[in-house]
Parts: structure tokens; C-alpha cells; sequence
């Protein structure tokens, strides 16, 4: 993760199997949100702050995400 003053741009590169994701939690507040795979965008929302008291951005991917080896799921929050 990498973060300034107003933008989170946050990384998961797979090495290894598959990985399912459906939501992705993120520390910090933010209203706007672009989301790729290997540069291709995909849908996503950003639901924002979490009713958990913890201040936290709930990226949400529908239908969900299917990641496999090799590649990288890029956020950018701002």
C-alpha cells in the first residue's frame, strides 16, 4: 500500500493458486475508486466509512473477483 494526503493506492499480486474475493477492507475514508486487473478495470464499489467504529473503506466486487497466478488486483481510493 502506498498513501498520500488524499489517495490510497493499495496492490495484491498473486504468486500462487486462486483467490476468490468478493470485498476488500482498507483503512481511511474515500468516495471515489478505480479497481483493475492486469490494467483492465473491473467493477467495483466503495462503501464508505464501515458502521464498525474502525474508519474503514469496504471495497465491494460484484460478482465477485477470481484472481489466479501471476496476477495483480490494483485499488486506488481517493
Amino acid at each position: 500500500q502506498k498513501q498520500d494526503a488524499a489517495t490510497l493506492h493499495a496492490n495484491i499480486a498473486l504468486q500462487y493458486g486462486k483467490l476468490r474475493l468478493n470485498t476488500l477492507a482498507l483503512a481511511g475514508t474515500y468516495r471515489t475508486l478505480t479497481a483493475s486487473v492486469g490494467g483492465k478495470p473491473v467493477a467495483a464499489t466503495v462503501s464508505a466509512p464501515v458502521a464498525d467504529g474502525e474508519g474503514r473503506a469496504l471495497v465491494s466486487f460484484t460478482p465477485g473477483l477470481a484472481l489466479t497466478a501471476g496476477q495483480e488486483l490494483a485499488v486506488s481510493l481517493s
